[in-house]
């Protein structure tokens, strides 16, 4: 092929590669312009959730001060949401989404309570470094979370705790980190060696500010709480014996489930030695969860998972008489927190697996919350501003095989120009 052939089909391929740029531009612009907000009539704010098809009102509890809602996710929300729960949307009467806290699926629930800390001393030496020595009295096991006052800017850099403030022992290893809109510093837990009691805190920073003040100190106690198990509904295989080894998978109906325990139907004793549980990896094999013992004998835990299918395998036992029989897949259930709005009506919109998540309240001060009250769920109702996406970027994304024909058609256009640029015979 000469010099002035080859570029003839260059030109040609440019050509369609920037056929194809446009054509997945103006795709794109449609999406965006689709997912732009509108005004409804007279001026009130559309629903900017006309693509989440369902929602159910959140049934508030009685007002406190202080307070936290919580809501937990039923066997219908779960099946209806996306696999995370990237989907679900507060919305109140208005149509504005609010913001909403997703707690993590975890083994415990942990709160901050604030304590009695008296100060004892509160002073400033010679060479002007501030000291403070707090008690702690009875709380003094545990672990603590001081919020301490930062106007200037300065650090406290040394901690130090005792048992009777005469002989003091040093805390390495403690930074501080700002407080989200307030002029505060936040210590971390500070771990107070319960076969230890250090019932006082001393806390030394390099000058004392004029504008600090003892009643500025903040001691919070770390109490940790089982998260609440709820049993899962679950279709199980019968028993199969593979490689020596007797297997069952189970799998769930709603789709997937953050599996935490497993319940059997009498105590294992040191059969647990011998099982193994194993969950699907984003359907590409298996993988393999560590089991840990309860105080219930019949109950055994891992760490919360997510996945639509497990796998209990045990080694070393009679196939023809399993020495225990599940009796219950136990999940942590998806939940949200947002604090006590007083008043109102809200609902939770979901129902749309493409949808990316939205930024909520920090953990940290749902930790703070003086009390959590859960509320309950209405009854499923149809979004009365529903509108399926048009065409679209977002409609392509919820029809991949429409997107990739149409990619396939654009290369084979760019493919036939090349070859057609061609001169007959070469």
């Amino acid at each position: 092929m000469s010099r002035r052939e080859r570029a003839r089909t260059s030109a040609v391929v440019s050509r369609g590669a920037m056929l194809a740029v446009v054509a997945l531009a103006v795709l794109a612009a449609a999406g965006y312009d689709r997912a732009a907000p509108v005004r409804a009539a007279g001026g009130r704010p559309a629903p900017v959730v006309r693509d989440l098809p369902f929602r159910r009102e959140v049934l508030l509890p009685p007002a406190a001060a202080g307070a936290w809602v919580v809501i937990t996710a039923d066997t219908l929300l779960s099946a209806r949401c996306a696999a995370d729960f990237a989907d679900v949307r507060l919305v109140d009467a208005a149509g504005g989404v609010r913001p909403l806290l997703a707690l993590p699926p975890r083994r415990y629930d942990e709160a901050l309570v604030l304590v009695t800390a008296h100060v004892l001393r509160w002073r400033t030496r010679d060479d002007g470094t501030g000291e403070c020595d707090l008690d702690l009295g009875d709380l003094a096991g545990g672990e603590f979370l001081l919020r301490a006052p930062d106007q200037a800017g300065l650090p406290w850099r040394d901690w130090r705790c005792s048992s009777d403030r005469q002989q003091w022992r040093p805390l390495d290893g403690l930074f501080g980190r700002p407080v989200p809109g307030r002029p505060e510093i936040e210590l971390p837990l500070l771990p107070l060696d319960a076969d230890r009691p250090s019932r006082y805190l001393r806390l030394v920073r390099p000058r004392l500010p004029a504008v600090d003040r003892p009643e500025t100190l903040r001691v919070y106690r770390r109490e940790r709480h089982e998260a609440p198990l709820s049993p899962v509904a679950r279709r199980g295989a019968e028993a199969t014996i593979s490689g020596g080894r007797l297997v069952q998978t189970f799998t769930f109906p709603g789709g997937a489930a953050t599996v935490a325990a497993i319940r059997f139907d009498r105590p294992l004793g040191d059969i647990h030695q011998k099982l193994t549980l194993e969950v699907r990896a984003d359907g590409y094999g298996w993988r393999s969860l560590s089991l840990t013992r309860d105080p219930d004998p019949q109950l055994l835990r891992c760490e919360p998972t997510r996945t639509a299918a497990l796998r209990l395998s045990a080694t070393g036992v009679d196939p023809a008489e399993p020495p225990f029989a599940v009796t219950d897949v136990l999940a942590v259930r998806q939940r949200w927190a947002f604090p006590q709005p007083g008043a109102g009506r809200f609902w939770l919109f979901y129902g749309d697996r493409w949808r990316t998540p939205r930024a909520g309240y920090a953990e940290s001060d749902f930790a703070l919350a003086s009390l959590r009250l859960p509320a309950e769920l209405g009854p499923e109702d149809g979004n009365p501003d529903f509108a399926p996406p048009g065409p679209g970027l977002a409609w392509l994304q919820r029809h991949p095989a429409v997107l990739t024909a149409a990619m396939l058609a654009i290369l084979g256009t760019v493919v036939a120009l090349a070859v057609g640029a061609r001169p007959r015979g070469a």
